[in-house]
C-alpha cells in the first residue's frame, strides 16, 4: 500500500538492507513490551527466489513464531508494512510491530496494550511524522509512533455525524445512514493519497461506504472531509463488503469484495477531487480482502479462502499487471486463507510474509513466487 504523495506517504516494503472489546480511552495508559526474539530460520537457502507468475507452496511456514504471550485462538489481524517494520493488530490483546533480523528471527514488540477490538491497522508518515491508523470495532484511533512508549497522537476518531458529506456518489446517502442512530460504524480498512486518509466501513452491517478524513497541520489532527461514495449495491461505483484499501500515487484501489471486483479512482493532484472508477475484473469465485504492491507493475491481491470451491487443493492467490491491466492466478497450497499475505524484499530476493488468524496459521516466510 504505497502512496507517494508530498505529505502523508507510505514507506516502501522492499528493502536493501533487510526487513530488520473494550473501546480505547482518550488518554489511555500505554506498554511497551518487547517480546523475547523467537528463532524462525537459519539458513537462508531455505527461501530459494524464483518468479511471481509461479505457484506457491506454504507448507514450509515456520512453526510457533509469536510470542507465547498470544495463544493459537487468538485472532490476528492483516499485515501492514512501514520500511522495514511491520505492524499487525491482535484481537483482545492489542498492537504489535514486527522486525525481522537476517531472516533468522523475529521479534514483536507490544506497542499498545489498551486497544482491544483490532480489526486493521496501517502505518504512514505525514510531516515527516510517523503515524498508525488502527480501525478498531467502532472507531479510529491514531498513534504516535516516534513516541516512546506509543502513545495517541488526538482523540478517537468516530462516526460521521453532522452532515459532512457533500461531494461524492451517493455523499447524501451516507450522511443519511450515518444520520441513524442504529447503524453502526465498522471500518475495515485504511490507507492514505496526499494530506488523506481513505476509509472503507463494511463488515455486512451495511452502510458500504469509502470516506475521507483530512489533516490538519496546525492542529496535527485528522478529521471528516466532505468527501464520500459508494453504497450498497451491485452496480458501478457501488460497494458490497469492501474490506481492503490501496494506494498507488494518484489511485486508490477498493476491494469490493463480495461483488468479486476491484474498483480503481484517481484523486486529483491539485483539486484533490475523486474520479473514477475503472474495474479490474477478478476471476469468478474470488473473494479479493486487499492488495499489496509486488513491482511497479504488479499487484498482489490476496483472496479469502476459497475452501468450498476448491476444498482439496487450497485457494488461489492473484496477480494483476497493471500496464496491460490483466489478472492471473497462481496456485496456494498448506493454508487455508490468504487475507494476510504480503511481499517483502530482502537483499534483493522476493518473499511472501503471511500472519494468519487461525490456530494453524502462525507467521512465516515463504518461497518466493
Amino acid at each position: 500500500m504505497d502512496s507517494r504523495n508530498s505529505r502523508i506517504r507510505r514507506t516502501s516494503l522492499s528493502t536493501e538492507s533487510g526487513p530488520s472489546s473494550s473501546q480505547a480511552a482518550s488518554s489511555p495508559k500505554t506498554v511497551s513490551i518487547v517480546e523475547a526474539p523467537v528463532v524462525v530460520a537459519s539458513a537462508a537457502a531455505a527461501f530459494p527466489t524464483g518468479d511471481w507468475e509461479e505457484d506457491v507452496d506454504l507448507t514450509t511456514e515456520i512453526s510457533d513464531a509469536r510470542p507465547a504471550t498470544i495463544p493459537g485462538t487468538a485472532e490476528i489481524g492483516r499485515l501492514a508494512g512501514l520500511g522495514s517494520d511491520y505492524y499487525v493488530g491482535v484481537s483482545g490483546y492489542g498492537v504489535y510491530k514486527i522486525a525481522f533480523n537476517d531472516i533468522t528471527g523475529v521479534k514483536w514488540t507490544k506497542l499498545h496494550g489498551t486497544l482491544a477490538d483490532v480489526y486493521n491497522v496501517y502505518p504512514f508518515t505525514v510531516d515527516g511524522k510517523n503515524r498508525l491508523a488502527v480501525a478498531l470495532d467502532e472507531e479510529i484511533a491514531i498513534l504516535d509512533l516516534d513516541a516512546s512508549p506509543v502513545v495517541p497522537s488526538q482523540s478517537n476518531i468516530t462516526s460521521p455525524d453532522n452532515d459532512p458529506f457533500k461531494v461524492g456518489h451517493n455523499s447524501s446517502d451516507c450522511n443519511d445512514y450515518y444520520g441513524a442512530e442504529e447503524n453502526p460504524f465498522k471500518p475495515t480498512d485504511i490507507t492514505s493519497i496526499d494530506d488523506f486518509l481513505y476509509v472503507s466501513n463494511g463488515r455486512g452491517v451495511g452502510g458500504d461506504f469509502v470516506m475521507r478524513l483530512k489533516y490538519d497541520s496546525a492542529s496535527d489532527e485528522f478529521s471528516w472531509d466532505n468527501v464520500a461514495f459508494g453504497g450498497t449495491g451491485s452496480g458501478t461505483k457501488y460497494f458490497k463488503d469492501p474490506t481492503g484499501l490501496f494506494s498507488k500515487g494518484a489511485k486508490l484501489y477498493v476491494a469490493d469484495t463480495s461483488n468479486e471486483r476491484v474498483q480503481v479512482y484517481t484523486q486529483d493532484p491539485t483539486t484533490h477531487a475523486v474520479t473514477g472508477p475503472t474495474t479490474i475484473s477478478i476471476p469468478s469465485g474470488h473473494q479479493i480482502a486487499d492488495a499489496a504492491e509486488i513491482d511497479s507493475d504488479t499487484l498482489l491481491l490476496p483472496t479469502y479462502s476459497d475452501f468450498a470451491i476448491n476444498p482439496t487443493d487450497g485457494a488461489d492467490i492473484l496477480y494483476h499487471k497493471i500496464s496491460t491491466n490483466t489478472t492471473t492466478t497462481g496456485e496456494v497450497t498448506g493454508v487455508a486463507s490468504k487475507s494476510n499475505l504480503w511481499p517483502l524484499t530482502y537483499n534483493g530476493n522476493s518473499y511472501i510474509l503471511r500472519v494468519g488468524a487461525e490456530a494453524s496459521q502462525i507467521l512465516g516466510l515463504a518461497p518466493s513466487l
